[in-house]
């Protein structure tokens, strides 16, 4: 009997984490992929600051601006559908907000990057 109550007791003091645990280790996985491509970056940047200061001169401020918009706005149309979805409000828009942000993730240039990915969704 004393087994069972601490064991209820036990369970009612744990955590539940959201999510399934599968995307987790995505997220994890995900943390830390960037955050080696990050420090790698950092650390040749660091062995060739003039390269990179030269490189820097060739970029378009304009696209950079443009992708950074797309990506927003188009995150923007997903955490919306997912509001108008949990509230139990349907289709009011999700269903244009979810389309949207998907012809602008897949039609952003370098989204996928590579050519033959474009190739093959057509």
């Amino acid at each position: 009997m004393t087994n069972t109550v601490a064991a209820a007791e036990s369970d009612s003091r744990m955590v539940h984490m959201p999510g399934d645990g599968a995307m987790w280790v995505m997220v994890i996985g995900d943390l830390f992929i960037f955050g080696a491509y990050f420090i790698i970056f950092m650390v040749h940047r660091a062995m060739k600051p003039g390269v990179f200061l030269a490189s820097q001169q060739h970029l378009n401020i304009t696209i950079g601006v443009v992708n950074t918009l797309v990506l927003l706005a188009s995150s923007w149309f997903i955490a919306r559908s997912v509001q108008c979805t949990r509230a139990g409000e349907g289709d009011r828009g999700g269903t244009v907000r979810r389309c949207v942000a998907l012809v602008w993730g897949f039609r952003e240039p370098g989204a996928c990057g590579d050519a033959a990915v474009w190739r093959a969704v057509g």
